[in-house]
């Protein structure tokens, strides 16, 4: 067996969920002596970050994802050709596909089983049609609504879809209308920390002896809840608690302007490669985003046996069990989570309680180390032709 990984950049630093959900699959397909190839398209912190750990790594131009590439054919044919160059040269036996667009570049002929994951989810799922009425006067919308439905998210080319949880498969069925057959619930994980070798930096961060500190990983946008965050952390001014929030940021204006306006109640450390200092400091995850799949968030958090408090949004309500390893608040209400985030923390067994199931959850159900197992099931089930 021998994987191919199509991954493209998604951000500026290629730093997200899904990139350390693949360099986690690539480390542990090395400790299982399993032969992979991963084809990225940028030179960014996430591909420094994949040399650095010894990931076997090419750079390849992928063509960006616009709804110019229904013109493009000559460019979708080379780019098509230098796929199936590589896929002969390296022996692959599976294709696996980290955003559906990329399923576009590859080509059922070649006979070699593709295996696309779907790691999003949202809300609500109606199907995406290829026209809507409102956008009748633009030729443009049009376009890439046709190109929406019939390459962007056109799972046809994918013998099957792994889904990180329920939210994304729902996702995945209804509104990209996704054969039922051809999907696979895999919920992610992360691997087991040493904790013990992790540095303690509560001093470093300022953090006395008698406080709490609370903090959230992502990106700074409103979606991924920082702006709750920051409510929640007016709210508990009063109390020892400190806030940290660890994110890297897209717009520098909605940067500055979450620092004037809450510098003094949250400190905004930017992003961190390594944020496994910070989860061993913290006593708690405030984890406000506003929809998930499989957040790696909290499958850290729970590796670290950290309480977490969340909103009851989908993907995020399929992780934490209320009044188990932390709990879901009605969303917007700023203060039903500052209560509950008060409830954990100035309770001690109700705290140590918790902790102790949170790091149970990832026990039981999130090592990530089975949901690799669990993947190349998964793939050693389909047989192509190559």
């Amino acid at each position: 067996m021998k994987i191919l990984f199509l991954k493209e950049q998604r951000s500026a630093s290629g730093i997200e969920g899904v990139s350390s959900y693949l360099f986690n699959v690539c480390k542990e397909l090395d400790c299982l002596n399993i032969e992979y190839l991963v084809l990225y398209n940028a030179k960014d912190i996430f591909y420094q970050k994949m040399i650095e750990g010894n990931i076997n790594v090419q750079i390849f131009e992928y063509p960006s994802n616009s709804f110019v590439n229904m013109f493009r054919l000559f460019k979708i044919n080379k780019t098509q050709e230098g796929l199936h160059a590589i896929v002969k040269k390296e022996n692959i036996t599976h294709i696996n596909v980290h955003f559906p667009y990329l399923l576009q570049f590859v080509k059922t002929e070649w006979r070699v089983p593709v295996i696309a994951h779907w790691h999003g989810a949202f809300e609500t799922n109606a199907a995406i049609k290829f026209f809507y009425f409102k956008d009748v006067f633009s030729i443009r919308a049009v376009l890439n609504n046709f190109y929406r439905k019939y390459r962007l998210f056109n799972f046809d080319k994918a013998d099957i879809v792994i889904c990180a949880g329920q939210a994304a498969k729902n996702t995945a069925i209804y509104k990209f209308l996704v054969n039922k057959q051809k999907i696979i619930l895999n919920m992610y994980g992360t691997p087991e920390i040493k904790i013990d070798e992790i540095k303690d930096i509560r001093q470093l961060l300022k953090v006395k002896k008698d406080h709490k500190l609370i903090i959230s990983v992502g990106r700074e946008t409103k979606a991924k809840g920082v702006e709750d965050f920051c409510k929640v952390a007016v709210k508990l001014c009063a109390r020892n608690y400190k806030f940290i929030y660890l994110g890297g940021h897209r717009d520098q204006t909605y940067h500055d302007n979450l620092v004037k306006t809450y510098g003094d109640f949250v400190d905004f450390v930017g992003m961190k490669e390594n944020v496994d200092k910070y989860y061993k400091a913290a006593d708690l995850m405030l984890f406000l985003s506003h929809r998930e799949s499989a957040p790696t968030v909290i499958f850290e958090s729970m590796a670290f046996s950290l309480p977490i408090v969340g909103w009851d949004t989908v993907g995020v309500n399929e992780l934490i069990i209320n009044d188990y390893n932390g709990y879901c608040c009605p969303y917007t209400k700023i203060n039903y989570v500052a209560d509950k985030v008060e409830f954990i923390l100035e309770n001690n067994e109700v705290n140590k309680r918790i902790s102790n199931n949170s790091h149970k959850s990832f026990q039981d159900n999130y090592i990530f180390k089975k949901h690799v197992q669990r993947l190349l099931f998964s793939f050693k089930s389909l047989k192509g032709g190559n």
